[in-house]
């Protein structure tokens, strides 16, 4: 039987590099839509003059960092879905640059999720680090980026589209007239998103 007091979905929403939670746009720390709930985390390392999920350095992203953030993601998507009585197929993995960076490696640990959320996002990489999209298992992404930004290029967002897609993944993408930037636009498009999903996803589940 259906749970009346279950969530249509549920959002997590991680910020980027050097910001925090407070700084996105309400909508990621409430509701998006009706029926769904919307958490965002505060990445676990100090960055003047917010938050960071990992520090990068010559040799690219601190592997030790990034999975320390994984875990940290999957352990509150797990006390979160027992708490709600949601599945994971209803949990959407969502982020900002580093944020989204962050969003793609715990969906490429293999569990489950429901949809990844994709604002200027990149893959992180490093010598000792191999995040493998392969395995990703999301039935539904959405992919933004801005075309003119100029610290994570767009050609990056292209392949990891065609990446996403590649595992059978349903791939939206939109492209801003932006730069590195949280453009007016990302909301709006997102927005129109979760409302697709909540149709897709408003019928009981098991």
């Amino acid at each position: 039987m259906s749970n009346p007091k279950r969530p249509t979905g549920l959002l997590v929403f991680m910020h980027g590099h050097g910001s925090e939670p407070i700084a996105l746009p309400d909508r990621y720390r409430g509701g998006m839509c009706p029926g769904w709930t919307c958490v965002a985390p505060a990445g676990p390392r100090p960055a003047d003059p917010g938050r960071s999920w990992f520090d990068a350095t010559a040799r690219g992203v601190d592997a030790v960092q990034l999975h320390a953030s994984v875990d940290l993601i999957l352990a509150l998507v797990d006390e979160l879905t027992d708490a709600l009585a949601i599945p994971a197929e209803r949990v959407v993995l969502g982020g900002f640059s580093q944020g989204g960076a962050t969003a793609l490696a715990t969906a490429a640990t293999g569990r489950r999720f429901g949809a990844l959320l994709l604002e200027s996002a990149f893959v992180p990489e490093a010598l000792d680090l191999d995040i493998d999209l392969s395995r990703v298992n999301v039935e539904h992404a959405l992919v933004q980026h801005g075309t003119t930004d100029d610290v994570v290029p767009i050609e990056v967002a292209h392949w990891a589209a065609d990446a996403l897609a590649s595992t059978g993944c349903e791939v939206e993408t939109a492209w801003h007239d932006a730069g590195h930037e949280r453009h007016p636009g990302i909301e709006a498009t997102t927005r129109a998103w979760i409302e697709r999903l909540s149709a897709t996803w408003s019928g009981p589940t098991a």
